[in-house]
């Protein structure tokens, strides 16, 4: 029975080694830029949307580059809507592409006069090409393959659902963040600790059980 108990603890460290690190750049465009609605189902954006920050370095040169983000066009029906990119996500720094990455569907939800878009936290993006010729320490980080999460809000200056719910035209400000997915490195250890310590118990069991 404390066999078994045990086994069971440290399966459950090792797959519930959750503990994440989220490296994030953070990026807006003020009032009168930023998003543009045009009244029949897709929202397209102003370029370049700056990135103000990085919790990864207060000087990462990246900070000050740009985001592009593909046309997004609207599905469904409220209160919660889809959106469905026509086109990659793109960080540009000085005109020269430094990452690339193909995004998924999202969802857009009307609040007040602003509009919450990819709220679920999850890998909507997959990362396609990177180039850090800048030596930015976010993008140290970054590989092909990787996964991000994107969360993006659109300042209204009215009833955002009677924009999306009547067509019409609108445009204002917004602001997001793009995360990068991956595991700490503590993380990784419990769960390599408590795998090899589930195998450990588990070949004791069998060799009290033969004897």
């Amino acid at each position: 029975m404390r066999n078994k108990a045990v086994t069971s603890l440290l399966a459950v460290l090792a797959v519930c080694s959750v503990s994440q690190a989220f490296p994030t750049l953070n990026f807006s465009q003020g009032v009168g830029g930023g998003w543009n609605f045009d009244g029949a189902g897709t929202f397209s954006f102003d370029d370049p949307i700056d990135i103000t920050s990085s919790s990864v370095s207060a000087g990462d040169t990246l900070a000050g580059s740009q985001i592009e983000l593909p046309d997004l066009i609207v599905g469904g029906s409220g209160p919660v809507y889809s959106l469905t990119p026509n086109g990659d996500v793109v960080l540009r720094s000085s005109g020269t592409e430094v990452l690339r990455g193909t995004l998924g569907t999202g969802d857009l939800i009307p609040f007040l006069s602003t509009g919450l878009s990819y709220t679920t936290f999850q890998a909507d993006l997959m990362v396609t090409a990177v180039n850090n010729s800048i030596g930015s320490t976010f993008l140290n980080l970054v590989e092909v393959g990787m996964k991000m999460d994107l969360s993006l809000t659109f300042q209204g200056a009215g009833s955002f659902a009677q924009m999306l719910e009547n067509n019409e035209p609108g445009g204002n400000g917004m602001e997001g963040q793009l995360s990068l997915i991956i595991p700490a490195p503590s993380a990784i250890l419990l769960a390599s600790l408590g795998l090899g310590l589930v195998g450990a118990v588990n070949r004791n069991r069998k060799l009290e059980s033969a004897a």
